[in-house]
């Protein structure tokens, strides 16, 4: 399963993405956290873009257990 990361906090997330609901960073780690448990193989991806700290990102995935694909603007697979 891949899951879009797309930040390293909330700021930059709601400044990238724009989301519907407040708290949606937090609970897109809490998903990706919780998918983990049940998924047996979770990707989150982060899109290298302006704001985005890469390796903040890294830390994260590294923390929830799970891999990390970065992937470039633009540049579809």
């Amino acid at each position: 399963m891949s899951i879009s990361l797309d930040a390293q906090d909330e700021k930059t997330y709601n400044k990238i993405c724009n989301p519907a609901f407040k708290n949606a960073f937090n609970e897109v780690v809490n998903f990706i956290k919780e998918a983990n448990k049940y998924i047996p193989e979770v990707i989150a991806t982060v899109v290298t873009a302006e704001g985005v700290d890469v390796e903040k990102c890294k830390e994260i995935a590294d923390s929830l257990g799970v891999k990390l694909r970065i992937r470039s603007l633009d540049v579809v697979v």
